[in-house]
């Protein structure tokens, strides 16, 4: 967690809070928390997954598309 306070040229406060949710599954039902309509969302990925994927990979919890999937739907429901 990351706050950051700053003023614009007008004096108008600005707040700044920046979360790095990770991926892990055991906090999946925590991030809805910290999400809201009022938030700017970036969701980094990376597309090497999908090279990388075997296609019945056994130990995998999730496959890289279903992750993706996860996560655009996560910021979409929430926030």
């Amino acid at each position: 967690l990351v706050i950051k306070h700053m003023e614009d040229d007008h004096n108008d406060a600005i707040t700044l809070q920046t979360f790095d949710f990770a991926g892990q599954e055991e906090y999946h039902i925590l991030h809805h928390l910290f999400m809201s309509n009022k938030g700017l969302y970036l969701v980094v990925f990376d597309l090497s997954l999908w090279l990388k994927q075997v296609p019945d990979s056994g130990g995998e919890d999730r496959t890289a598309d279903e992750s993706l999937t996860y996560w655009l739907c996560s910021v979409v429901c929430h926030a």
